[in-house]
């Protein structure tokens, strides 16, 4: 019964909003009561799909620059909207990431976010969200902040670390929900039952300590004690740089040899408590937020026009489930792509 409400607000908030890190409104249609959303077309999928179903896994350089990306499209939306404004998005989560021809990650689905005023500290309403994702904060006091968004981005941090969904009752039931299992391991500094084994051996030690660090810091219970967006990117290019000193020193080949033959043995176990030395300061450009783009006024479209881009919503064409409907990939005459919801 929400339906319309959900779609008028997706369409408010990408009319406001524009930035390389979130996907982009095109048009939309609300003919015969049909209410359908058009976006450009994202051709690699979301992390979700990339994480468990892929057939050739993501490298952990991948990794890392793919949540650089989504935690500026958040920071941009925290504090970039304009008037005074910032955007929750309310629904973080590794299926509404998407990763586009040079994998550049691209923030979707935004019928759930809300907009809060930049001076205040939050605003009460009805709980949405996923499950595995919520802010217990917010899911025990029902007021939404930035830091909920916070939340749920430390959850997908730890998803690209371990490879695992938010909620998985195939494993034993202490592990079902991984922000509360990852955040236990990192306490009891057992990286090794963390790590994805696709991963393990090209990770360098220091890097690692970085991304658990500040992905345990988002998982903080007390929102006072978690980042804002802006901090989780600046933390998250720090370990891209240590990524990076460690891929181009003498090191790393040795470093995964030894990995490969001991695979998870003690030295990544105490990669949390190890003391760094001296830090390294990334380039300058990792500094520099993402760019906005101009805001594009999104373009009414005619339900005829729709269908016959989508072949009649073929199911042929089928993307996937959205959060509030079908998605279909549609062709216009002169060869564009898209994506209708």
């Amino acid at each position: 019964m929400q339906g319309a409400a959900e779609f008028m607000t997706e369409i408010e908030m990408l009319t406001k909003v524009r930035h390389s890190n979130l996907v982009s409104l095109i048009g939309y249609c609300f003919d015969d009561n049909e209410k359908i959303l058009v976006y450009e077309y994202i051709t690699n999928g979301t992390i979700e799909h990339h994480l468990r179903k892929a057939d050739a896994p993501l490298s952990w350089m991948h990794r890392l620059k793919i949540s650089i990306g989504a935690a500026e499209g958040l920071n941009y939306l925290h504090t970039d909207v304009g008037n005074q404004q910032g955007v929750v998005h309310r629904d973080v989560k590794s299926s509404n990431i998407l990763l586009d021809e040079n994998w550049v990650a691209k923030i979707a689905d935004f019928g759930l976010s809300k907009l809060i005023d930049q001076q205040t500290s939050g605003v009460s309403t009805r709980l949405k969200g996923t499950f595995g994702y919520l802010d217990p904060e917010y899911y025990m006091t029902r007021r939404l902040t930035r830091k909920s968004d916070v939340y749920s981005f430390g959850v997908v941090l730890f998803e690209l670390l371990t490879g695992r969904r938010a909620v998985d009752t195939s494993f034993r039931e202490e592990e079902w929900n991984l922000a509360n299992w990852a955040e236990k391991c990192v306490k009891e500094r057992r990286l090794d039952q963390i790590i994805d084994s696709h991963i393990i051996a090209q990770i360098s030690p220091k890097c690692l300590k970085e991304f658990v660090q500040i992905a345990a810091r988002c998982l903080k219970s007390s929102r006072k004690k978690r980042p804002t967006m802006a901090g989780v990117v600046l933390a998250l290019q720090q370990s891209m740089a240590l990524q990076e000193q460690f891929d181009n020193s003498p090191q790393s080949a040795s470093f995964t040899h030894i990995v490969q033959h001991l695979l998870f043995g003690s030295r990544l176990n105490s990669v949390v408590s190890t003391s760094a030395s001296a830090p390294v300061t990334p380039s300058p450009h990792r500094f520099s937020m993402s760019p906005k783009l101009d805001k594009i006024d999104p373009v009414h479209l005619t339900l005829n026009l729709v269908a016959r881009a989508t072949q009649n919503f073929s199911p042929s064409l089928k993307l996937g489930e959205g959060g509030f409907g079908t998605v279909y990939k549609a062709q216009l005459p002169e060869g564009q792509l898209f994506a209708v919801k």
